[in-house]
């Protein structure tokens, strides 16, 4: 079974697997951001706000979350990484 997986030290989402996540609002705010893959390398990212996160945990349960401030950002960014997209390609 193919699956994306993430993991954090965010309470609400220590393990998310197949993680989406819609925005709610159209509000974001550009904050510098940098990778693991290009240490020293830090570019402005735009990200929403507020958004509404949807993932699996490791027993296949579903969670669904509303997430705002540096836990949507992060989530943001780490559902960009699953997707391929590298911050310097994000706006």
């Amino acid at each position: 079974i193919p699956a994306r997986f993430m993991v954090s030290t965010f309470e609400k989402w220590p393990v998310a697997i197949n993680p989406s996540f819609v925005p709610l609002g159209n509000t974001r705010t550009s904050k510098l951001e940098g990778s693991l893959n290009r240490p020293n390398f830090h570019v402005y990212v735009p990200a929403y706000d507020k958004i509404s996160a949807t993932w699996s945990d490791q027993e296949r349960k579903s969670h669904e979350a509303d997430l705002d401030g540096m836990e949507a950002r992060v989530f943001q960014h780490l559902c960009s990484v699953l997707d391929g997209a590298p911050i310097w390609h994000r706006n």
